[in-house]
């Protein structure tokens, strides 16, 4: 959006030229015009001065430093493996190989020179030379060199330490942080003042379960916030250093993602998000002249009763009026919203946007002219909706990722007069995201992001070993500068960034790291530990701003299922009697990814899963599965099991939503993929060996002691590709269920069923082709197994696992699948299906011995007009029927049963491709 006025604003205060003992950095990329592998072994050295240190970039576990030499090549990206989108097209490559690089950290005069070897040549350059926001290319622009942040590491390897929330105080900073060890968290802080950082000191008095801290000033001295668990839900605590704990909220629920800021007059100030109930809401409350306030609801009453709202913003201004920004789902896709409290009078609630598309995580700063800026990630409409590889017609949750900025003054909206994308290379620009703002000292907005600038498969959506690092940018006159690299900074897909500045002109980010390596087998090397860096930058000349009016947003499409809350409505409202016992349906997923998956980067991340059930599908319950909890090894940190499991207590609301926990363990056929569900917390990874892995033993013998141990209960997925099996092994009471279809892939019913591949289909083997994997197989070796439906990898809005229950506690729903009361579907698609014998009603799933002949009765209500019900019996198809409308009452009896065992189950067909699918009802024929 250009501007129709421009507003000007200039500041004539450069910074001087670093002095020789300040802390210096360039980087160094090898090989983005490689058009084979090749090696960039090298040295560097300085005329004058000493090099501190080097630090790789981009490195595999084959490169190296030592001293001032390096060893690393360049190498070959993956090939396009698509699978799970048949009609994808390949994404473009960044470069021809996967470069490689240095960063070198010196301290030198400014008439230094560096001089590098590399077997291409020699060359050297003076690093007062390199432009601030661009790069010198030598020897025929084989190699780039830019300045970069300069990167100081703060924590050790002690701790798995993460979720850096930093503070400036004048020209000192403050960062607080969480730190993981030994199945708890604690929270440590720490200053930095002229370069040197005090040590460490313990905020929390014990270990406990903990998300997120921040700190502002009061009375001169930090105040820590954190969330931690107690027997209601996550409750937020205080602390200054020295002073006793204090209890910040009380309720029956979870106050999470929680942000401070302090005002001029020294008053501090807490947004936070709370689930109360049906959905959450905004929160803000203060600390004023020495007295915690009652806090002040922020959120919109009128909106739909289950719209969440999330991730609060920040930030007062020079007149001491406080400013929140948080994103809602009140309109049935997300927007940004802002609003302003003084004195304890919330402000009008201010519409920031207002599409279809996907506007989220905003974040705030205030500039020198007292106006307020606000960025924000967005992506298209109808996020989370319906993708799938064989039905399609929304966007993925990780589908895009784009900045955009406002600005807010005297209740005018402005415009930088360039948005962020248009400076981002071309290769990674369609992921930049997380945007973090900061003015500093000359009137210069900063702003430091992460997009994902790297995949080991980069030309699918899928895009596994995905990467992600932070880059920096300031706005001058009227663009965005060249990207700044922020070396070490690798890390996984929402990696916490914090930024400050100080009184001299500096700016910093303290970011969390997990120090990947690139490369690596399979889909990339395992992550590291996580660190809190601190990255320091500075421009130095005049700052000049130029902005624009802000124009009226690009119109966005139409919902694409604009009766689905309705829909959904009528699910819950419905009720199944049944044996005396009252049922009510409740619909989720029991296979979702998140960048946790080292072939999950296409999948979001691991709260966006959580955004995914409770808003845009409208669940009621989710398990989060990710292969092995990200712990593939023994040797590896459970601290991505940690997360997993704390992030189902974050997000649980009894009564509203309900969250299980999880774990995929993968295996190849014939042992296949399972998932694995548990009601209780704390259970450990199972770890898979080479036997089991290479089909020496059987999974079960293996799986089923574990589960019964931790009482779980698992499920297989795509049983019909080279992720299934040939149905080996069987315990009814721990594999009562399977998935028989799953949007990233197709239906396992049986061979040349409605969405389901045949040895001549071969455009349908997603995944391979193992046809002794059928569901139908395992039907006929007398497996008793209900049947689900979810969504794996990318897939969203097209598998639901309903469960008919009693009640939605994580007992009752596992109690569900237990009992096997269960059916599948791709859309919001009610089966009500039952069978009457001897007198007695029975539900879908259960096994029932009988001396009369079964009535089947099924109520479906479909999503849109109904194409084909058919009832199965034995494998075989007994009743077919082609209604019409989007309603059928279905009622079949048998006139003939032999003797023995016998299943019913009852499949539909939409016209629109949706389906659902009953549970087997067994009938034991006397």
């Amino acid at each position: 959006m250009r501007a129709f006025s421009l507003e000007a604003f200039q500041i004539t205060n450069p910074q001087p030229a670093p002095s020789e003992k300040e802390l210096q950095s360039v980087t160094l990329i090898f090989g983005s015009k490689d058009v084979s592998p090749t090696a960039w072994d090298g040295s560097a050295s300085l005329s004058s001065g000493k090099i501190e240190r080097l630090a790789g970039y981009h490195f595999t576990d084959k490169d190296s430093v030592e001293g001032n030499s390096w060893k690393c090549s360049t190498y070959e990206w993956g090939a396009f493996s698509a699978g799970m989108h048949p009609n994808e097209k390949p994404q473009p490559q960044p470069t021809p190989l996967q470069p490689c690089g240095v960063t070198l950290y010196f301290r030198a005069p400014k008439d230094a020179e560096i001089a590098v070897k590399v077997p291409k040549g020699e060359f050297s350059f003076r690093p007062m030379d390199l432009p601030e926001t661009e790069g010198l290319f030598p020897l025929g622009a084989t190699i780039e060199i830019y300045r970069s942040a300069v990167m100081e590491q703060v924590t050790t390897p002690e701790y798995e330490d993460d979720f850096p929330s930093l503070m400036a105080d004048g020209d000192r900073l403050w960062l607080t942080w969480v730190a993981y060890k030994n199945g708890a968290d604690q929270v440590f802080l720490r200053s930095y003042l002229n370069g040197g950082w005090s040590e460490p000191s313990l905020v929390t008095e014990k270990p406990g379960d903990i998300f997120m801290s921040a700190a502002g000033m009061v009375n001169g001295k930090p105040m820590v916030i954190w969330s931690e668990q107690d027997s209601r839900g996550f409750q937020l605590k205080a602390r200054v250093p020295g002073s006793a704990v204090e209890t910040l909220t009380n309720t029956e629920g979870n106050n999470l993602f929680h942000k401070v800021a302090t005002d001029g007059r020294g008053n501090l100030h807490v947004a936070y998000m709370s689930s109360r109930g049906a959905h959450s809401d905004i929160y803000l409350k203060s600390y004023v002249g020495g007295k915690w306030q009652n806090e002040i609801k922020l959120s919109d009453a009128s909106r739909y009763a289950r719209a969440n709202d999330w991730n609060p913003a920040i930030v007062t201004d020079h007149d001491g009026t406080v400013w929140v920004a948080w994103d809602s789902y009140a309109t049935g896709s997300y927007n940004i919203y802002l609003r302003s409290v003084r004195n304890g009078q919330p402000g009008p609630l201010l519409k920031v946007t207002d599409t279809t598309r996907f506007h989220v995580r905003p974040n705030l700063a205030v500039d020198s002219q007292n106006r307020v800026w606000i960025a924000w990630d967005e992506s298209r409409e109808n996020w989370a909706k319906d993708v799938g590889f064989l039905l399609s017609g929304g966007t993925g949750i990780y589908d895009s990722r784009n900045i955009k900025i406002a600005i807010y003054a005297n209740g005018k909206w402005l415009t930088p007069l360039q948005q962020v994308e248009d400076v981002v290379p071309y290769g990674f620009r369609r992921f930049t995201q997380t945007p973090r703002l900061v003015a500093d000292s000359n009137g210069r907005m900063w702003m430091f992001f992460r997009p994902r600038s790297n995949t080991k498969l980069p030309t699918s959506l899928w895009a596994a070993g995905g990467k992600w690092e932070v880059y920096a940018t300031y706005y001058q006159g009227d663009h965005w500068t060249e990207l700044i690299p922020v070396p070490e900074s690798a890390g996984r897909n929402g990696g916490e960034i914090s930024t400050a500045a100080d009184l001299q002109g500096n700016v910093y980010a303290a970011l969390v790291t997990d120090h990947r390596l690139y490369g690596g087998p399979n889909f990339s090397a395992n992550p590291g530990n996580n660190d809190i860096l601190l990255a320091r930058l500075r421009a130095d000349g005049p700052a000049v701003t130029h902005v624009g009016t802000r124009g009226v947003e690009p119109p966005a499409g139409l919902p694409s299922e604009p009766r689905e809350r309705e829909q959904i409505q009528a699910l819950r409202n419905y009720t199944i009697s049944a044996g005396g016992k009252t049922y009510r349906i409740y619909r989720g997923d029991m296979h979702r990814h998140t960048e946790i998956s080292l072939d999950g980067a296409g999948d979001g991340t691991l709260y966006e899963s959580y955004r995914y059930a409770m808003d845009s599908s409208g669940m009621d319950w989710l398990a989060v599965t990710d292969h092995q909890s990200g712990q593939p090894g023994a040797n590896l940190s459970d601290y991505p099991v940690w997360r997993i499991q704390k992030a189902a207590d974050m997000f649980h609301v009894p009564g509203f939503f309900t969250a299980l926990y999880g774990v995929e363990r993968s295996l190849g056929y014939p042992n296949g993929h399972r998932n694995l569900i548990f009601a209780k917390r704390g259970v450990p990874v199972l770890q898979i060996g080479p036997r089991e892995q290479k089909a020496a033993v059987n999974t079960g013998s293996l799986l089923y002691p574990f589960l019964r141990k931790w009482n779980g209960l698992t499920s297989s997925h795509t049983s019909h590709t080279g992720m299934g099996t040939d149905w080996r092994d069987n315990d009814p009471d721990l594999e009562p269920i399977v998935e028989i279809y799953q949007g990233a892939r197709t239906s396992a019913e049986r061979e040349g069923a409605p969405l389901s591949p045949t040895a001549k289909r071969t455009e349908l083997w997603a995944g391979g082709y193992r046809p002794l994997g059928f569901v139908s197989n395992a039907w006929a070796k007398g497996y008793k197994l209900g049947v689900q439906a979810s969504s794996d990898h990318v897939s969203t809005h097209l598998s639901y696992a309903v469960l008919l229950a009693e009640n939605s506690t994580r007992e009752g729903l596992m109690d569900a699948m237990r009992k096997r009361h269960t059916y599948a579907a791709t859309s919001n698609i009610l089966m009500d299906y039952r069978m009457n014998l001897d007198g007695r009603t029975c539900m879908q799933g259960d096994i029932v011995p009988s001396q009369s002949l079964p009535e089947l009765t099924a109520k479906i209500v479909g999503t849109g007009p109904i194409k084909h019900v058919v009832v199965v019996r034995d494998n075989e198809v007994i009743y077919s029927r082609e209604p019409a409308g989007e309603t059928y009452d279905l009622r079949f009896r048998e006139s003939n049963l032999p003797a023995g065992e016998h299943f019913y189950y009852v499949r539909m067909e939409q016209k629109d491709g949706n389906m659902a699918w009953s549970s087997p009802i067994w009938v034991q024929r006397k």
